[in-house]
């Protein structure tokens, strides 16, 4: 039978429950705000990228004054730069952690570092 609960256990329910509440809102807004930062943080490391890599290719053709096949290659080069990269420093970590040399997909050989790089060179100021 259906009897009158005691207001001492209602209200700790009801504390709990607000208590809860609470949590799982600050806990939400905290997922959002971080998620905000890492979306900032991205778009700006990307639009510095962009800005240091227009700024060498500008340099670039203001020096060299390549014609348009000359400007399609060093475009394709700039856009898989990155994955130079990635490449490399995969290769020097994989090399670094397990002591694994991984194979060449191609005959010519990379170099061994990023540092090694003549673009990574530039970006870095040396």
């Amino acid at each position: 039978m259906l009897t009158n609960p005691e207001p001492q256990n209602v209200m700790v329910k009801y504390t709990q429950a607000i208590t809860t509440t609470i949590f799982i809102g600050v806990s939400i807004l905290r997922f959002l705000f971080l998620s905000a930062l890492l979306v900032l943080a991205i778009v700006l490391w990307l639009w510095s990228i962009s800005f240091q890599t227009g700024r060498l290719f500008g340099q670039w053709c203001l020096d060299q004054k390549p014609d348009a096949a000359q400007i399609a290659y060093k475009l394709g080069e700039i856009t898989l730069f990155p994955l130079l990269l990635l490449t490399v420093w995969s290769r020097q970590k994989v090399k670094e952690f397990w002591n694994i040399e991984l194979p060449l997909l191609s005959e010519s050989t990379p170099p061994q570092k990023c540092s090694e790089l003549s673009m990574f060179k530039k970006l870095a100021g040396n």
